[in-house]
């Protein structure tokens, strides 16, 4: 009988263990499913961070290109800035062509002329005054005598009212001979002579 006994405690001391290690074995294998679990969202986690970072990361690029252009306010003004200084070059350019077509007398030559009797008293002027052709041959002179680089607005304006001048004064040539006429001396105080080969 007592050896009937011990048969059936070693029994249930066995079947104890045998719980005990598939217990474990459960626990073992809860442990691994929570920890892939774990695993799991840390990488969804590690995941929608990079995609985050991405993201900043483009928007920061985009705003730094935003910021790198010109507004199309700024733009347009822009191109209006430059189409107007290029038309004001172009506009002095071809003053300034016109004025060395009709302007054949030196500076030499014209400053000569403008200290002579006939020159002083051609023209209309009141007593004891410089006429207008006078001055606007001393003018002539001093922009003749001037370097391209340093001609003003003021200087490309009087080069204007030059060739106006000798243009309309030329149209209205008298007849006959013009050598000694007041029409040839005016014109030659605005630095055209007009029998000049």
């Amino acid at each position: 009988m007592k050896t009937g006994g011990a048969k059936a405690t070693t029994a249930k001391a066995t079947m104890g263990k045998a719980t005990t290690g598939k217990a474990t074995a459960k626990a073992g294998t809860t442990g691994k499913v929570s920890a892939a679990s774990t695993s799991g969202t840390s990488a969804r986690t590690t995941s929608t961070g990079r995609t985050t970072t991405k993201a900043s990361a483009a928007k920061t690029s985009t705003t730094k290109t935003s910021a790198s252009r010109p507004s199309g306010k700024a733009a347009t003004t822009a191109r209006k800035t430059t189409t107007a200084k290029k038309a004001a070059m172009d506009k002095r350019q071809e003053t300034a062509a016109a004025f060395r077509d009709v302007v054949n007398m030196g500076p030499k030559t014209l400053e000569r002329w403008l200290a002579t009797d006939e020159s002083k008293n051609a023209g209309d002027k009141r007593p004891g005054q410089e006429s207008p052709g006078h001055r606007a041959g001393r003018r002539i002179v001093k922009i003749l005598q001037t370097r391209k680089a340093d001609l003003g607005e003021g200087d490309y304006e009087h080069m204007g009212k030059v060739v106006g001048y000798v243009r309309r004064s030329m149209s209205r040539r008298p007849k006959g001979n013009v050598r000694d006429s007041r029409w040839r001396h005016s014109l030659m105080n605005w630095g055209h002579d007009p029998i000049k080969e």
